[in-house]
């Protein structure tokens, strides 16, 4: 039980900060990240791409265990997740009319995952490491 708290906890956090980061990426660099359209509120795009990021991230660890593949250290598994989380936000961008989240290029793709990268870790080491 106390590692289904820690796992809640984690997804949560996840999942708050994700969302901010893209909230803040809207507000101080709206010519390269766009937040809502005509169809999607600007609230709800925040939300939906936070929670769809979140929810990838969510299938990598059981994704790596069905195709059977050993991550031996943490900085491997941190390359992985960075990678998900570009991809990610790059497919949730292409679908912007759907999920009211845009970007301008790649490379907008490719700083925004690596930041959001950068905060999963702290996240999971707060969680997953200090509180065995």
């Amino acid at each position: 039980m106390k590692n289904n708290n820690k796992q809640t906890t984690l997804w949560l956090l996840t999942y708050s900060v994700n969302a901010v980061i893209i909230y803040l990426a809207g507000i101080l660099f709206p010519q390269n990240v766009a937040i809502g359209n005509t169809s999607v509120e600007s609230w709800a795009s925040i939300l939906v791409t936070a929670l769809l990021v979140t929810v990838v991230l969510m299938l990598v660890e059981p994704s790596l265990k069905t195709l059977k593949v050993k991550v031996s250290n943490s900085a491997h598994i941190g390359i992985i997740y960075g990678i998900v989380n570009i991809l990610a936000l790059w497919v949730l961008a292409r679908g912007a009319n759907w999920t009211g989240f845009g970007i301008t290029s790649l490379w907008v793709a490719v700083i925004l995952g690596l930041v959001l990268n950068l905060a999963q870790f702290v996240i999971w080491k707060d969680t997953m490491v200090k509180r065995k």
